[in-house]
């Protein structure tokens, strides 16, 4: 399988998810245009399909050497937007804390021990 035909397979399951997705809220909006009443309109929702569908291309055009027919690579193009979502997930972002006051004049402490902010010995 080529790198081409891999991409092109993995788009197709990149679209055949978003069909998928937008077949959902569809019956979840009682069979209704979901973005209606939306100040955005659809547009948020068309760009979040359209990534899903670039990533299943993108991940399927990737692995594209292990690949002997199309089925694995539509497979993954299916499979990419869930898996890439849920391990982005998994990464812990966190604020580092400031120190503690009682450490910063612990080292203020230590500094002027040993000779001053200017490094001269005391």
């Amino acid at each position: 399988m080529t790198f081409w035909g891999a991409g092109s397979f993995g788009l197709l399951g990149g679209l055949a998810a978003s069909l998928l997705a937008v077949s959902a809220a569809i019956t979840k909006a009682r069979f209704r245009w979901p973005w209606r009443g939306q100040p955005d309109g659809v547009w948020p929702r068309l760009t979040v399909y359209a990534i899903g569908v670039v990533l299943g291309g993108i991940v399927s055009a990737c692995g594209y050497s292990t690949m002997k027919s199309g089925w694995p690579a539509f497979l993954m193009g299916i499979a990419a937007p869930s898996v890439v979502q849920n391990a982005v997930g998994l990464i812990e972002v966190s604020e580092r804390r400031a120190e503690a006051p009682a450490a910063e004049a612990a080292l203020a402490a230590l500094a002027a021990a040993e000779g001053g902010d200017d490094g001269t010995p005391a």
